[in-house]
Parts: structure tokens; sequence; C-alpha cells
């Protein structure tokens, strides 16, 4: 029994040895996804192998987008049968690396302004009009939208949705951050039996403060006093 049991615990060993060894090679795979730039020749190299698309995308979510997504980039993955979806998703991943300002140097074209040359040259090229709108809402753009430049659209067979967007006016600017409302001074209250401050400005009267009038006691003068009147002594006897 002992000898079983030994024979059963090496082989569980041996078993355990042969996994290790089969699955380590793809250990640092999984660790280094995230970090690997992708590019569009690696994107043309999975579907030339015939990965699935699911497959495809999900690498292409998970990796850093160092692709080429000018109009010409997109021609080029278009006439290599990369599928619609997986550009897209590769757009997506790249315009959400510009906004977080986190992509890698190598991605170009995303800051392509679009003009009608270049929708021309994606529409002849049979790029997906999934994949030019797309392009169109994440692009500056210049087109010329006159009379003229209309019939040359219409001439060069430009969808008319893609026309009617080419006309759209351009999103109106971010607005500016609103100031703070001013916080209201209130004023300290004055102590009472103060008087008003004095008007500063020219022409300001300043209000009239009213003294109260003084009472000065009346004073009586006597009256004058006259000498009684006074008649001379009448002699008696003659002269």
């Amino acid at each position: 029994m002992r000898y079983n049991e030994i024979g059963i615990v090496a082989r569980a060993l041996r078993v355990a040895g042969v996994c290790a060894l089969l699955f380590a090679p793809f250990a640092p795979l999984s660790a280094q996804g995230d970090t690997e730039v992708m590019s569009n020749a690696k994107v043309i190299q999975m579907v030339v192998g015939k990965l699935p698309k699911n497959l495809i995308e999900s690498k292409v979510a998970a990796a850093q987008p160092g692709y080429d997504l000018s109009v010409e980039g997109i021609v080029a993955l278009n006439a290599a049968k990369v599928d619609q979806t997986t550009i897209k998703a590769m757009i997506n991943v790249a315009n959400e690396g510009m906004r977080r300002k986190t992509a890698p140097e190598a991605l170009v074209g995303m800051d392509e302004v679009l003009n009608n040359d270049k929708i021309v040259r994606m529409v002849t090229s049979k790029v997906p009009k999934g994949v030019i709108t797309m392009k169109m809402e994440m692009s500056r753009s210049a087109y010329d939208v006159s009379a003229t430049g209309l019939v040359n659209l219409n001439a060069s067979k430009v969808p008319q949705d893609l026309i009617k967007m080419m006309m759209l006016p351009p999103p109106p600017p971010p607005a500016p951050a609103a100031d703070a409302p001013a916080i209201p001074v209130r004023e300290a209250k004055k102590p009472a039996g103060e008087p008003p401050p004095a008007a500063t400005d020219k022409g300001a009267k300043a209000p009239a403060t009213k003294t109260p009038a003084t009472k000065t006691p009346a004073t009586k003068t006597p009256p004058a006093k006259t000498p009684p009147a006074t008649t001379p002594p009448v002699k008696k006897g003659g002269l």
C-alpha cells in the first residue's frame, strides 16, 4: 500500500510539472498585453492570421493605441480587409487616449483636419460609411460647402447624408467658466447719535443737521425812578 501511495504522489507531481511548463509561456503575455503598443500592422497581422473578430477587438481595447488613423491609414486598413467594427474600436480607443492624454506618441491622424478631397478619397476607396462618419465626428474640418464644392462632392458620388453632415456648422467652443458670485459685504451698524458721513461726491449735499435752539432766560429791567418835582418856596410878606 505504501508503494502504491508513493507512486500516485509521484505521478501527480509529474503532471503538475508538465502543466506548469505548458502554461508558463502564456503568463508574461497576459501581463504584458496592456502595455503593448498596437499598430496598424499588428492588427492586419491578426486579421491575416484569421483570429476571431471578438478576440482582435479585445486585444485592441486592452492595448495601447499606436495606430495611424489618418485618412490614408484608414484606407490601408480597409484595403487589408480589417472589419469596420475593428476600425471603429481602434478609433474609439485612440480618442479616449487623446482625451485622457495617455496616448503614446506613435498615435497619429487623430488631429487631422478633414477637407473635401479627404472625404472623396475615403468614399472612392470604399471605406464603410459608418467609419467615415465616425472619422468626421472625431476630426476637425475645413470643408468647402459652396455651390461649386457641393456640385463637385455630388459628382464624386459622396452620399447625400455625408454631404449634409459636412454642411453642419462646427460645434461652438466650450463656454468659459462662470465667475464666482460676489459675496455681499454687510456694513457695520453705526452707534446711535453718530452724525452721518460727509458726502464725497461733488454736488452732493450733506443732510442738514438741526441744532436745538437754546433758550436764554429773559431779564427784567427795573423801571427808572423819576425824582419828585420840587416847587420853589413861597416867601411870606411883601417884596
